[in-house]
């Protein structure tokens, strides 16, 4: 299939508002990779990543008509789309039964996939994080690297909402020192 030549991006969303083939190849093959990029910094199984890349445009394709310019740029619109299917495949029956099924105690903190923007990995914090004792590392992993809500966490862990807050800010002011 030959490569399509660039467009403008307000007749790229007159013809995803015309429902074309065209259209959409084009704004797959625009966007795709950076989405992707996204969605992979958010849920590290690349499987996963890949179908909320699909559902995301999925999702572009079914609500095109909404998208309003005035309201912000195409990529913003896209890339909003993206992060929020993402976060909602991580709060999911789905993901949360897959976690529960893992040993969290065999969890790595240094992750060594490539990625396609700076991970949080080259700061240095997931090893700080993975010094910290189990109980505030634990919490600290859920809630900030895994998008958990606090309330989800004690759930998750069955331990009381006071405890998961109690870990969470001591995790912090751990960090903190170290740093």
């Amino acid at each position: 299939m030959p490569s399509l030549a660039p467009i403008a991006t307000h007749e790229l969303i007159e013809l995803l508002r015309q429902k074309s083939r065209q259209g959409f190849s084009q704004l797959y093959d625009s966007y795709a990779p950076a989405l992707y990029g996204i969605i992979s910094s958010i849920i590290k199984d690349k499987t996963a990543a890949e179908d909320v890349l699909q559902e995301s445009f999925v999702k572009v394709w079914k609500n095109v008509a909404n998208y309003q310019e005035e309201k912000g740029t195409l990529f913003t619109w896209l890339l909003n789309i993206a992060r929020y299917t993402a976060i909602d495949y991580l709060r999911s029956r789905q993901y949360k039964q897959q976690l529960q099924n893992q040993n969290l105690t065999d969890s790595e903190y240094i992750d060594n996939k490539v990625r396609t923007q700076p991970a949080v990995e080259n700061s240095g914090l997931k090893i700080l994080i993975s010094k910290m004792e189990p109980k505030y590392r634990e919490v600290i992993d859920l809630v900030y690297f895994m998008g958990y809500t606090q309330d989800e966490v004690s759930k998750m862990l069955n331990i009381p909402l006071g405890t998961v807050k109690t870990r969470a800010r001591m995790g912090l002011q751990i960090l903190r020192n170290q740093m």
